[in-house]
């Protein structure tokens, strides 16, 4: 549901020998599962909570224990790597998801079941640590020159570079391509694909949004509700829909879709999945970020039209 090309990436996964599923719903990806395996959700679970880069940590206790066959999808893990003769224990050496637990709070001297009474802890932060040990990095310095990019062959400054589609690197595109279109930015009622199938979430957002500046969509004679296709060039003879949500914030010449759009309503086993997924039209092909891999989601063209 989240992967570029997404039509290409459901025919790999139709082909794969063997694919398992764990999740609190059935989704399209499931759909396609040999095994789907039911996962606790945060409510039928214990364990350690914590933000990287926070100075707390917290105990998330279970309400109720696992419903129905779910299982609590590290111990999913343990008894796999328990299962397979040449899985490397060294990494994962625990038993059960206490003994897991009970680790991962072993540096403050309690077991989990203490600190469950506890409930959180914090560590006083430590400011100005750079004046002691340096930053942690080969020079000990703030490094804008990056010397670990330089030692495996990346330029070792930051440097913008145009995305493969754009007015600059693209101009010819322009005429049927006149948008900039970005996408992945985040809503507060779905956490990417997931959510959909929750009433009161959808009732909240119940339709897939294209933000249009209003001069835009004057251009383009469109109006606020309008349901309107998407093409990029990309992907070729592929095309989504959403609902036309007017942004004056926007530039009038960019435009940004919501990702990972699916309809659980919808018939099996792709519950719309291709419909206003807008990873559908974009590629997942080279070229890439050289240094993470990366595909480029929030910086190419496309055309808007009812």
């Amino acid at each position: 549901m989240n992967m570029q090309n997404t039509r290409r990436t459901w025919e790999a996964f139709k082909n794969l020998e063997l694919l398992v599923v764990a999740d609190f719903f059935m989704t399209p990806t499931g759909e396609l599962a040999d095994y789907v395996l039911p996962a606790t959700t945060w409510l039928e679970r214990d364990e350690c909570c914590d933000i990287q880069y926070m100075n707390c940590i917290a105990a998330r206790q279970k309400v109720v224990g696992p419903l129905s066959e779910s299982r609590d999808d590290v111990q999913m893990v343990i008894d796999l790597v328990k299962k397979i003769p040449w899985a490397n224990r060294q990494y994962i050496p625990w038993e059960s998801v206490e003994e897991f637990n009970d680790f991962r709070v072993k540096g403050m001297g309690m077991t989990f079941e203490e600190f469950k009474g506890k409930g959180y802890a914090t560590v006083d932060p430590q400011y100005k640590q750079y004046e002691k040990n340096g930053f942690t990095t080969p020079t000990g310095k703030v490094e804008i020159y990056s010397t670990i990019f330089e030692r495996h062959g990346y330029d070792p400054l930051p440097t913008y570079r145009e995305p493969r589609e754009s007015p600059t690197s693209t101009p010819e595109l322009m005429k049927d391509y006149p948008y900039i279109l970005i996408t992945g930015g985040r809503t507060i009622e779905y956490y990417h694909s997931s959510g959909r199938q929750i009433k009161p979430l959808r009732k909240r957002l119940p339709d897939p949004e294209i933000e249009v500046h209003p001069e835009a969509a004057q251009s383009e004679n469109i109006e606020e509700g309008d349901w309107v296709w998407i093409e990029t060039p990309q992907v070729k003879g592929e095309r989504v829909k959403m609902k036309v949500k007017f942004s004056d914030t926007l530039d009038p010449r960019v435009v940004h879709a919501q990702h990972g759009w699916w309809f659980p309503e919808n018939p099996a086993p792709d519950h719309g999945c291709f419909e206003s997924n807008i990873d559908v039209v974009l590629s997942d092909d080279p070229p890439r970020e050289k240094i993470c891999g990366s595909v480029p989601t929030r910086g190419t063209l496309c055309k808007i039209y009812k």
